[in-house]
């Protein structure tokens, strides 16, 4: 028969043993009911940041272990989930919301000398340099949850000078979040 149909997106409906999965998330059954002929699972789903086929592979991997370290270090530490918090946003729902994109070869050449990623204040797309797969996964993590903080609308000194600096929002994460 096939799948009958979907729940938003985390509660499926299947039948004859056929299992369909949301292709952004992932994550164990958490319960399972059955009628004649019909099961229903739901599974309890993370949502995954999209990542765009155009990023390479090395770099891609880096950023899914970098992505699964904050979204630990947001569920585990309150002080850390407070950085958006404070900014109005949830923690989770704004990590699960970027959109992580390649960084443009002229920005390779220039700004990643200097920088991992970056994001604008308020946008969802964020920026990858490809030297990000060079550092470790705990300093992979402080950037995401960096460039997730600027998506929450945290601004940074250069286009706010009453902003903190891009080191004081690194430490800042660093201790609040265990990195």
């Amino acid at each position: 028969m096939g799948i009958r149909s979907w729940v938003a997106c985390s509660v499926v409906v299947v039948s004859s043993g056929l299992l369909a999965a949301d292709d952004r998330g992932e994550g164990a059954v958490e319960a399972v009911a059955t009628s004649p002929g019909v099961t229903v699972i739901a599974a309890a789903t993370r949502t995954r940041p999209w990542v765009h086929p155009t990023v390479p592979s090395d770099v891609a991997a880096k950023l899914g272990a970098a992505i699964d370290l904050a979204s630990d270090r947001v569920a585990r530490f309150p002080a850390c989930a407070d950085l958006f918090s404070s900014l109005g946003a949830d923690a989770t729902r704004t990590l699960e919301s970027v959109l992580y994109l390649p960084a443009a070869p002229e920005n390779e050449a220039e700004a990643c000398r200097h920088i991992l990623a970056h994001t604008f204040v308020g946008d969802s797309r964020t920026w990858v340099c490809s030297r990000i797969k060079e550092v470790t996964d705990s300093q992979a993590a402080m950037v995401v949850i960096h460039e997730a903080l600027h998506h929450a609308g945290l601004s940074e000194r250069g286009r706010d000078r009453r902003a903190m600096t891009s080191a004081r929002i690194n430490e800042m994460v660093s201790v609040r979040c265990r990195l």
